[in-house]
């Protein structure tokens, strides 16, 4: 759910006590591109051609490389 219109198209999140380039390896294992914004801060760019679906899959991706569900953390 859209909760407010994002003012960019990058997403940072952090990885605390895990390396970045871990997460991102095994994201990428899951058909999710993404890359290192510092040791422990991955970046994540939308654009024109992502759509809902792709943007789920992404979610799903992570929450899975995270150990947890999607909407609970």
């Amino acid at each position: 759910r859209l909760v407010a219109r994002p003012e960019t198209n990058i997403v940072l999140f952090d990885t605390p006590g895990r390396p970045a380039a871990d997460v991102i390896a095994a994201l990428e294992l899951l058909g999710v591109r993404a890359s290192q914004f510092g040791p422990e801060t991955v970046r994540l760019i939308t654009h024109l051609d992502v759509d809902d679906a792709m943007a789920a899959q992404a979610a799903e991706a992570i929450a899975r490389v995270a150990g947890a569900r999607p909407g609970n953390p």
